[in-house]
């Protein structure tokens, strides 16, 4: 019985309920997205007779993905609180 106590997803111990909804819903737009490439790699190869185009499509949209993550978060943000500064002097040796 104690295993099963120590199973908990992820919705479960952090995230809200609808977090599973949204991992599914970003499985299947990956499953779709892999598909459609592996298609059209193979449309490539036929009609060319090389999968270079297909790479090089591919690593140009990587590309894109990685800078539209980079910048994910990175808007406009409020401003913080202005903390304090702190002067600690330092103590005279003993003597």
């Amino acid at each position: 019985m104690r295993a099963s106590r120590r199973r908990r997803t992820t919705s479960t111990s952090c995230c809200s309920p609808a977090a599973a909804v949204v991992l599914g819903w970003v499985f299947a737009a990956h499953q779709i997205g892999a598909a459609a490439a592996a298609y059209a790699a193979g449309l490539t190869r036929t009609d060319l007779g090389t999968y270079s185009p297909a790479f090089i499509t591919a690593g140009w949209l990587c590309a894109g993905a990685a800078a539209f993550a980079w910048s994910v978060g990175r808007g406009r943000r409020r401003p913080t609180a202005q903390r304090p500064i702190i002067a600690v002097a330092e103590a005279a040796p003993l003597a």
